[in-house]
């Protein structure tokens, strides 16, 4: 009997402990125990699925996709057990040729480092890989190989389910200047911004 009762004041013990842990990590730093949770609860707050994910060392980049606009989110996994949401931004910026929409974001970590998101929502079905660099804007590049000489950063992105998405750990003087290029099977460019 006095087993049976020990049995019930740790069960309840313990899920006591685990319901203030979720309530609490909510409300401090945004932590919250569900990888659906943060990605639901996290800004924008809005009704959407996820149409696109990807692994990047630890860290998990996912496009939320809502009847507005859709929006790139990095996920990082805290202690094991916890997920944030620690940078979103909205794919607004559309090419001039209308086949591309695309965005950038980057949060300061530590001293000159940035954790860095690119995302494009991909229009027109014959682009099939996106490529972003960071190459003086003022010299006229005339192809890709010359473009990844001339850059210190230089990013190729499968397409998958329309999206295309990346997470990199950057220095500051790399970030900024972005150029994103959409190449169709052959590796032609067919889009820019």
């Amino acid at each position: 009997m006095d087993a049976k009762r020990r049995f019930k004041k740790r069960y309840i013990i313990t899920i006591a402990l685990i319901i203030i842990i979720q309530y609490v990590s909510s409300y401090i730093g945004g932590y919250t125990l569900s990888e659906s949770l943060v990605i639901r609860n996290s800004i924008p707050n809005i009704n959407g699925k996820v149409v696109f994910e990807k692994e990047f060392n630890g860290n998990k980049v996912i496009v939320w996709e809502t009847d507005t606009v859709n929006y790139i989110k990095l996920i990082e996994r805290n202690w094991g057990i916890f997920y944030r949401v620690t940078n979103t931004s909205g794919m607004h910026a559309l090419t001039s040729d209308e086949k591309m929409k695309i965005t950038w974001s980057a949060t300061n970590d530590k001293n000159d480092f940035y954790k860095t998101l690119f995302g494009t929502e991909v229009l027109d079905k014959d682009i099939v890989k996106v490529i972003v660099s960071n190459h003086d804007r003022h010299k006229n590049i005339t192809s890709l190989s010359e473009a990844k000489e001339k850059s210190t950063v230089y990013i190729e992105m499968d397409v998958e389910n329309g999206y295309a998405a990346h997470y990199s750990y950057l220095k500051n003087a790399y970030v900024g200047g972005y150029t994103f290029r959409g190449l169709n099977s052959q590796g032609e460019i067919i889009s820019i911004y």
